[in-house]
């Protein structure tokens, strides 16, 4: 797994609130049940706040997968503080 895909994990475990394995290789919506609506809310605003940039409904509403998020921080040079060293 990537470094930042770790990172991105961690990342949803914070919004989510909620312990994920570290080494899970892709977290899909459909599969993690703490993923709800308002959660998926959540995560889109942080998104949104962290990329600088507004995610239409389309983009909003296809964002299903940890892989697809991680693509989204590639996409805009977002880079993820290092936990183990803050």
């Amino acid at each position: 797994m990537s470094n930042t895909h770790a990172r991105v994990i961690e990342f949803l475990a914070g919004v989510l609130q909620v312990d994920i394995p570290s080494d899970i290789s892709d977290l899909r919506r459909r599969e993690f049940s703490d993923w709800d609506s308002i959660n998926h809310l959540r995560l889109i605003m942080e998104l949104e706040e962290r990329l600088g940039v507004s995610l239409d409904d389309e983009q909003a509403a296809s964002l299903s997968s940890s892989r697809q998020i991680e693509a989204l921080f590639i996409k805009h040079r977002v880079t993820l503080p290092d936990e183990a060293s803050s």
